[in-house]
């Protein structure tokens, strides 16, 4: 089994403080479910919002 992970970092400042971190599994999930968990993650809105670009995006692809 593979495991594809995307991870985005922004840099702490006033802003960031106060929005919190989420993981969310595909696994088991049509795409429509997928996606409606995903823009319900902490910060999603925010981060979708406006002009703030992640300071870092890590993509892995995992054999687990």
């Amino acid at each position: 089994m593979w495991q594809l992970s995307c991870t985005l970092y922004w840099p702490t400042n006033t802003a960031t403080e106060n929005l919190a971190s989420g993981h969310l599994w595909s696994f088991g999930k049509d795409i429509d479910r997928f996606f409606d968990e995903a823009v319900a993650l902490p910060g999603w809105a925010w981060a979708l919002g406006g002009t703030h670009a992640p300071g870092d995006v890590v993509i892995m692809l995992d054999q687990i």
